[in-house]
């Protein structure tokens, strides 16, 4: 196997994992990887430095254990996603106009003012976007129990790689694609913003007049550049924030973050 076919075996693979409880980690990659030492190895490193699960490792599980049934007006239809950055629900909107939305929340974020901090940024950059390709900002607010909200877009689609993949999209369709992305990100980067977690899953492709349309989510570990908004950048653990595989050199090594990480990220994503 060369350098390539391991990285994208092992990306996909980690992507796979992660998604697992701790204690099934071990098993299934023993499963999956075989005798393949290089690729076992390549994705235990990417897990060992998945520091947002270490860090929710050693937080307390705030997650409900039951699928609400209301959130603010919204009905919650069902669970689309959840992850280091909190949990994401499919709800309907019944008036004063009916539609389906996407609700996040972050229940960490009533217990951790780090966390909150962060929740407010990728809010704020939410409502300063204004991009057909960046899922929109439709509402916000708080629960019951005080854990804050955000109201999106409903992006029903693939991610860009599965949606390549499954539609058989030849390379300048693929460059196609990733130019809409490209102009996304500058964007925000207009407003002083660096997302900081650009990977496939956070890029999804919906079709719309049957044209796909590429939509970039998930801004849970946004930051905000020099003045972009009040206050300083929201404090951190101490630990390197996103996806190991996508990350850029200086991302993972603690060093200063700036627009340059989010292009290496988009380069990532094309390899």
């Amino acid at each position: 196997m060369n350098h390539s076919d391991l990285h994208h075996r092992a990306s996909a693979l980690f992507v796979q994992l992660r998604q697992l409880p701790q204690e099934q980690r071990a098993g299934a990659l023993a499963q999956a990887a075989g005798d393949d030492a290089a690729l076992r190895e390549e994705v235990e490193s990417l897990l060992a430095y998945d520091v947002l699960d270490a860090f929710h490792d050693g937080a307390p599980s705030l997650m409900p254990r039951e699928l609400p049934l209301q959130i603010g007006p919204y009905r919650i239809i069902s669970l689309i996603g959840h992850g280091g950055s909190g949990q994401v629900f499919l709800a309907e909107q019944l008036e004063p106009i009916r539609r389906r939305v996407a609700i996040k929340i972050v229940p960490q974020a009533a217990v951790s003012s780090e966390i909150a901090a962060r929740f407010e940024v990728e809010r704020r950059a939410l409502e300063c976007a204004d991009h057909p390709n960046i899922a929109r900002v439709l509402d916000a607010g708080r629960t019951s129990d005080g854990v804050p909200y955000l109201v999106m877009d409903y992006v029903e689609g693939a991610t860009i790689t599965e949606y390549c993949q499954q539609h058989r999209l030849d390379v300048i369709e693929r460059i196609g694609l990733m130019l809409e992305v490209a102009d996304a990100v500058q964007h925000v980067h207009q407003l002083g913003v660096v997302h900081r977690d650009l990977k496939p899953a956070n890029i999804l492709v919906t079709e719309v007049d049957g044209r796909p349309t590429p939509r970039v989510i998930d801004f849970g570990i946004a930051k905000p550049m020099t003045n972009s908004f009040a206050g300083d950048s929201p404090p951190t653990s101490g630990l390197p924030l996103g996806t190991p595989a996508y990350m850029a050199p200086e991302q993972t090594g603690l060093q200063p973050v700036d627009t340059r990480a989010d292009i290496y990220a988009l380069g990532a994503v094309l390899y």
